[in-house]
């Protein structure tokens, strides 16, 4: 019985990785993430949701892109 658990929960999990699923549950954060931005009427742009997508799923390092975004638009004191 644990070999056909183990089965199982590896079957759910390869569903769960698979591409379709990920693209599905990336886009449906984002589309959170752009309606709270919109309640406060922020709404993400293109640029945005290029970004948020590309953290997501690891392509960039957050880390990374917080500080450059921090970084664009901080205001330097003459």
């Amino acid at each position: 019985m644990p070999l056909l658990k183990e089965i199982i929960y590896g079957k759910i999990i390869d569903i769960l990785l698979s591409e379709e699923i990920m693209d599905k549950t990336v886009e449906n954060i984002i589309e959170n993430i752009d309606f709270s931005m919109k309640m406060e009427d922020m709404p993400l742009t293109e640029d945005d949701k290029y970004r948020l997508r590309n953290c997501i799923t690891g392509k960039v390092d957050i880390n990374e892109v917080l500080q450059e975004t921090i970084k664009k638009y901080t205001l330097v004191e003459a």
